[in-house]
């Protein structure tokens, strides 16, 4: 473009467009705009001061109030012993046609710990715990950004955290209590990958922030298969490549072994389905799951209108959805090095989420690729 100029082949209106084009490319990768990226996703859910408690929070002050359990294992839902939850049918705890060994346990023992503190220092005013919440939020936008500001290019830096931290998708992350488990997770993972990503010795720091997002949430398990799209990317020879993601994988494997040796996991229910516990289950719902997860990371089509259209129609859009974005990536050719094996991580971090409900909480952590890539 600069030689056609010089050759005055281009007309002013053209030089003007390309000097604007220009401008808004240099603003976008300043730091100011950047900041700018950070703090507007905060200031929209900053919103859910007001929200107050929902559903299991209330639930979870009962277990803290009446020392059910420890805090650590406030996310045990069901135990699934047989005679607890025959006595809970009895009381009207459970519907009667519950699975007599139903059980909905997960470990999340930092996030349970986080919100016994909130209960013991805001007590019933809400907006305390949703302040921490923010916080969570703002850690995870702080990873974000030095993530991709080492990836992407700086304006493509600062528009990705804008598309990050404005998602619909991550709302019900941010706003009910009960799910701040997934920031908690992906604050970790976010922090991991962007240590990582910087490279040299200290890379290896980035395994701390990735077990403290362990302790929060099952959710950054998807860190890891990301983890290992940058590993592929950076390093020529298949050696090299396995020395540098084995670390993250012994780490996301020690996890699941303790895991299942706390007694750990999901039974007897259509909510959630344990792929350790039924894999070719599992295998079966990723069939519709992973490409409606994929459409609303693609376009924003909601997951949540799984619960209201079938599922057939929702998969194949969501496929659609994603197919569009993969030719548009190919139609522009981003020079981002390494980006498609980060977006092939992220597609494997898609499938810790299929384990639940279809809903767009489980998208935070496989987003930190697909938000790059957009």
């Amino acid at each position: 473009l600069e030689c056609l100029d010089g050759a005055r082949m281009l007309s002013w209106t053209q030089r003007s467009v390309l000097r604007t084009i220009g401008a808004m490319q240099s603003w976008l990768g300043s730091r100011r705009a950047l900041a700018l990226a950070f703090v507007l996703p905060l200031l929209v859910a900053a919103r859910s001061v007001t929200s107050g408690f929902v559903t299991d929070d209330q639930g979870f002050r009962a277990v803290l109030h009446w020392n059910v359990r420890p805090a650590w294992d406030l996310f045990d839902f069901q135990s699934g012993d047989r005679a607890v939850n025959t006595e809970m049918v009895r009381i009207g705890r459970l519907a009667w046609w519950a699975a007599p060994d139903l059980k909905v346990h997960f470990l999340r023992p930092l996030t349970g710990e986080l919100f016994a503190f909130d209960d013991a220092v805001f007590g019933d005013a809400a907006a305390g715990y949703h302040v921490h919440s923010l916080l969570w939020f703002a850690l995870l936008l702080a990873g974000v950004a030095a993530l991709y500001r080492v990836l992407l290019p700086p304006a493509a830096a600062t528009l990705g955290v804008a598309v990050f931290g404005l998602a619909a998708a991550h709302a019900e992350a941010i706003a009910w209590l009960s799910a701040r488990h997934i920031l908690v997770g992906g604050a970790g993972a976010a922090w991991a990958l962007a240590l990582y990503a910087r490279g040299g010795k200290r890379r290896w720091l980035g395994l701390l922030p990735l077990a403290i997002g362990l302790l929060g949430s099952e959710s950054a398990l998807g860190a890891v298969p990301l983890w290992c799209g940058l590993a592929i990317a950076r390093n020529p020879s298949w050696r090299a490549r396995l020395r540098e993601c084995a670390p993250a994988l012994a780490l996301g494997v020690a996890y699941l072994l303790i895991y299942v040796a706390l007694g750990c996991g999901t039974r007897g229910g259509d909510a959630y389905h344990d792929p350790l516990g039924d894999p070719l289950g599992f295998l079966a719902l990723a069939v519709t799951r992973v490409p409606i997860l994929a459409g609303d990371a693609a376009v924003a089509i909601p997951c949540e209108l799984a619960f209201v259209v079938p599922l057939a129609a929702v998969a194949i859009a969501g496929a659609l959805a994603a197919l569009f974005v993969a030719l548009a990536a190919r139609a522009t050719r981003p020079h981002v090095p390494g980006l498609g094996w980060l977006v092939a991580g992220g597609l494997l971090a898609l499938l810790p989420g299929v384990a639940g409900y279809p809903t767009g909480r489980v998208l935070l952590v496989p987003d930190l690729a697909f938000a790059a890539l957009i």
